[in-house]
C-alpha cells in the first residue's frame, strides 16, 4: 500500500506563498500601506518585535514530511483568534 503525502498538493508550500493570506496580505500591507497593517491592531515594527520575542517558544523545525509554518504566521493566527468576538 502506497503512503499518501501529509499535505495535499493544492496546499503545497508554493501555493501557500502565492495565494496564502499571510504570505500575500501581510507582506503587501507592510510595504504598500503600513497604516492598514492595523489589521492585527499593532504597527509592523511592534509585530516584528513580538515575533522575535515569541520565536524561541513557538518556532518549529522543518521535517522530512513537511515544512514548519512560519513563526509570524502562527502569531498572526493567534492574534486574529484572540480578537474575534
Amino acid at each position: 500500500m502506497r503512503r499518501r503525502p501529509g499535505t495535499r498538493p493544492w496546499l503545497a508550500e508554493e501555493r501557500r506563498r502565492l495565494y496564502g493570506h499571510y504570505a500575500r496580505l501581510m507582506e503587501e500591507l507592510r510595504v504598500e500601506d503600513p497604516q492598514s497593517f492595523n489589521y492585527l491592531r499593532m504597527e509592523p515594527t511592534m509585530f516584528d518585535e513580538l515575533v522575535q520575542g515569541v520565536r524561541p517558544r513557538i518556532e518549529k523545525q522543518d521535517t522530512n514530511m513537511r515544512k514548519a509554518l512560519p513563526t509570524g504566521l502562527k502569531l498572526a493566527i493567534r492574534l486574529a483568534i484572540s480578537i474575534l468576538p
